[in-house]
Order: C-alpha cells, then structure tokens, then sequence
C-alpha cells in the first residue's frame, strides 16, 4: 500500500517513501542496513510529492531538524543521496516553504521510529534475515525452509511446531504476511528477542474466501548452524495457528486453548489465537461458545478496600488494580465495569452477536447484581462476550455468581 507521512498542521504529503528499495515499515526501534542489503554504501532517500503547488523551497535535513542539507529540486519525485557514517543513526526530515513563507516540517520516518543507520553488526542482521526468510517459507508454504529456521531445542517440541504449520498448509491457501518490527533486542544469554505487529490474509480451503487477521509475537531467535532459528514464540498465534499445543507454550489461556483445539479437531479454520480476526473468511464462528460459570465474594461494606476483579479471558480472580481485570467487585449490593451494555431485553442463549451499541455504555458507573440481567461486553484484550447474573446472596459476604462466555477469535460471534 502507498505510504503518506505528513506533519499534523500540514498541507503537504510524501508518499511511497523508501531507503534504497525498502519501503519503511512502522518500527519502534532503529532499521540498520547492511552494504550488502543497499547494494553498496549509499542511502538512496526516495518518495513522491502529490501536490507541489504553491511550493516555493525543498530542504532536507538528516538529523531531526538540527541542521539542513542543500535545497532539493521542486518537483514531483523526492530523490536524495548520501553517504552514511556506519553505526551512526540518521532522522530524515523535509522541510518545505510555500509562497506564502509558511513553513511544514515532514518526517520521513514513521512516528514511532528512531531511525537508520548502516550497520555491520552481523548477528542483528541473521536475525532479520531469518525473521524475512520464516516468513517467506510460510508464504510460499515450503515446510523444507521453515523447518531449516527452527532450533532443535524449540520450546514445546519442534516437531508440535513443524506439524502445525503442516496444517496451516493443508488448511489454507494464498498465505500472505505483513511484518512490522516493533523491537530487536540482544539478550545476556546471547539469544534475539523479536518484538512484531503482524497482518495476515490467507485463503481457507474450505470457502475459499479470504480471511484477514492480526496480531502481535514476540520470536526468540538463537544461533545455531551458522543462521538463527526461532527458539520460541509468544504472544499471538502466527505460526502453527491451530496447534493447542503451540497455543500453550504461547503463553494462551485455557479458554482459548480449548477453542484452539476444538477448531483442529473439526478441522473448522477459524483463528481463535490471533489478536484479532477482521474478516472470517466465509466461515461461522464456533458456534458452541461455552458456557462459563463465574463467582465472587466480597465482604459487605468494605468498599474499594475490599474490592475484587475478575479476569473475563482467563476466569480468574485478580487484583481489583489489574490492567487484565474486566469486572469490578466491590463491598456493595454493586458491581462496576467500564465496558458493559445492558442488553436485558434479550436472553442469554438468544443473544448470538454482539451489537454495535452506540450508547448506554456504563463508563465506570456502578451497575445493580439483578438476577437474569444479560449484558455484552468488551474484555480488556478486546475480545466481545456476553454475561448474564445467575444469583446473587446477601450477608456477611455479597455473594455474586454468574455465566458467561467469550469470543476469542475477536469476531462478535457470541452464540453459545
């Protein structure tokens, strides 16, 4: 897709903007470059002004803003050259002037990087080479390859991992990756920790319509036989995406586990284990959502004192404070949540999506525990869901219980 970088104020846009023959990714951390990836030891700065209108002068600067190069030619193509100093980290911004001696300052980089360098750290650069030709493999589905990229000592079984992947194959078609680097970093033990935001669209064999997800992995790298080769992955399910047992040294809930495995099972290739799936493919959603049961006690009168949360991906009890917390219980006939919709006109097993609500948002406000209310709602992982309150005793304790069951695919399929 094009690129656009523009300064918030301006009127102004670069697009397809690229270093030699890379379009920049949106990374969070330095892109280096080897000689050999530039085809020499220049940087070649290039991109492409849709509008030029009214502009009277073209500056580039390579560090920030700091100091200004030469005045670069009006015209439609951004072309610039030179020479980095390797190791030494460059921030190309534009400048430009119109007519009206209004200045607009555009960055070259995407916001959340730091930005390029030449480097001849070679270790970094097998690391991105690996992460490239993993990913390649997968594409072209080529198992040979892929397999050369993971260590013997993979954690969870190698073979879990090569078997998965085999699976993908037989599932989908028209595999394509999307990789955005959000950190490299060296660990003490030597090993590569590699940080991703990813996007997918593949092709299920069985609708053959395509299906679109994303996510975010986190790949161990180490060197083994002369390249690096993934030791292990967490985070979100890039690879292997309906192996249970990838799911678990993953890092996955069980719920999502058992999602994982029932969809392998049936041989159903939806996507529990990715962050999120933006288009199904033509395919339904589990549609056997199971039911889970939830209680929590809390000591009447305590308070936030005395407050609990519990974990709607998890079904877990946790800390009140917890980021992962979805519901809030506090020492009152009471329960808070920032993200619930009352939906009690509907029944729990009748209610099977998850609506676009608009309003009635709780936004923090408490909510009374009244038996056989039904609500939707949102987890903090972003997966949709749908809760009903089953009972609710008090005493000494407040004593809420209640069912519910969670989407986490990340559709609004909710049918149980």
């Amino acid at each position: 897709m094009p690129q656009a970088v523009e300064d918030d104020n301006a009127e102004y846009t670069i697009e397809n903007v690229r270093v030699n023959t890379y379009l920049l990714p949106n990374v969070n951390s330095v892109l280096a470059f080897t000689p050999e990836e530039l085809g020499g030891n220049n940087f070649r700065i290039t991109g492409t002004f849709p509008n030029i209108k009214q502009i009277t002068k073209i500056v580039i600067s390579l560090d920030g803003g700091m100091t200004w190069e030469n005045r670069l030619p009006i015209q439609n193509d951004l072309v610039y050259t030179f020479s980095p100093i390797e190791e030494k980290i460059y921030t190309p911004v534009i400048q430009i002037e119109d007519e009206f001696y209004t200045t607009y300052t555009i960055s070259l980089l995407p916001v959340q990087a730091l930005g390029i360098k030449l480097s001849s750290n070679n270790e970094m650069m097998l690391v991105q080479s690996a992460l490239q030709a993993v990913a390649e493999s997968y594409e072209k589905q080529n198992i040979g390859i892929f397999s050369e990229y993971v260590s013997r000592d993979f954690s969870g079984n190698r073979t879990y991992l090569e078997e998965g992947v085999r699976f993908d194959f037989d599932m989908f078609l028209d595999i394509r990756l999307m990789l955005y680097v959000n950190r490299i970093e060296e660990l003490p033990t030597g090993e590569f920790a590699v940080d991703i935001r990813w996007n997918k669209t593949q092709m299920p064999r069985k609708t053959m319509q395509e299906q679109r997800t994303s996510g975010n992995t986190t790949l161990l790298f180490v060197r083994e036989d002369g390249k690096m080769k993934i030791k292990n992955m967490r985070g979100d399910m890039l690879y292997a995406t309906l192996s249970p047992e990838i799911a678990e040294v993953s890092g996955k809930s069980v719920a999502v586990i058992d999602q994982i495995r029932q969809a392998h099972d049936q041989r159903n290739p939806i996507q529990p284990g990715a962050g999120e799936t933006e288009e199904s493919g033509g395919l339904g959603t589990s549609s056997t959502l199971s039911e889970q049961q939830g209680t929590v006690s809390v000591v009447a009168g305590s308070g936030a004192a005395g407050s609990k949360g519990f974990d709607l991906d998890t079904g877990q009890i946790v800390i009140a404070s917890s980021a992962s917390s979805d519901l809030l219980f506090e020492g009152a006939l009471l329960f808070q949540d920032n993200g619930l919709f009352d939906l009690s006109a509907e029944t729990f097993n009748a209610l099977d999506t998850a609506p676009a609500v608009t309003g009635g948002a709780i936004g923090g406000d408490f909510i009374n525990t009244l038996v056989g209310n039904v609500y939707v709602f949102t987890t903090s992982s972003g997966k949709y869901g749908k809760l009903q309150i089953s009972s609710y005793t008090a005493g000494v304790n407040l004593v809420t219980t209640f069912k519910y069951a969670v989407q986490p695919d990340g559709s609004k399929n909710i049918a149980t």
